[in-house]
């Protein structure tokens, strides 16, 4: 009962009888954090009780720390504005080149892309970039630089718009990922923004 239902199309899982899986499992049953989700996803009202090292609420955190700390949002308006924000406040033109480090989403259902492992909402990090021609080299994200390296024409949504080039491989930014491109994701730490937590049960 807790999937997230599909963007656009019905919500199958929930309209169908099935069998409910109530035990927990992959995380401890007094956990502050699964606590905070089953709130959220119930509409009882979110109440954050702090928990130093596990669950703490911040007023603003700095733009560095979203190089690999994902910012989880339930809107894509909140994701772009919040992508373009931290671009800016890490000193990136908004419609430059993209730069070593920055994370990437792979947005490609290609199945000539999938067999090179360029598969639809895995995580990447740019590695290099090249201007004459414009290509950029990345790599998967927390694994080894010098594996699985792809030197690629990359179509970034946020820089180059909706129009993508046939040769282009589309990818996000990742420094910004919708609850959607993040499930089933595992990172150390997570930003959640609380007004869009909020907004999405009408709070």
């Amino acid at each position: 009962p807790g999937q997230l239902p599909p963007v656009k199309e019905a919500a199958v899982l929930a309209d169908v009888l099935g069998i409910d899986l109530t035990e927990i499992y992959r995380q401890a049953a007094e956990s502050q954090i699964l606590q905070l989700a089953y709130q959220a996803r119930t509409g009882q009202g979110v109440q954050i009780a702090p928990q130093p090292g596990q669950l703490e609420e911040w007023l603003g955190v700095q733009a560095e720390a979203f190089l690999t700390a994902p910012l989880i949002v339930w809107r894509n308006a909140t994701r772009m504005a919040c992508t373009y924000a931290i671009r800016e406040a890490l000193g990136y033109d908004k419609d430059g080149l993209l730069h070593p480090g920055e994370p990437l989403v792979c947005r490609s259902t290609h199945e000539e892309d999938r067999a090179e492992g360029l598969i639809n909402n895995t995580l990447w990090r740019v590695i290099a970039v090249t201007t004459d021609p414009c290509l950029v080299t990345v790599a998967p994200d927390g694994g080894d630089d010098d594996q699985e390296q792809h030197t690629i024409q990359i179509h970034v949504e946020e820089l180059h718009g909706d129009a993508i080039a046939p040769a282009a491989i589309p990818f996000r930014f990742g420094y910004c990922l919708t609850a959607h491109t993040a499930q089933g994701g595992e990172w150390p730490t997570v930003y959640i923004a609380k007004p869009d937590m909020l907004a999405m049960y009408g709070a």
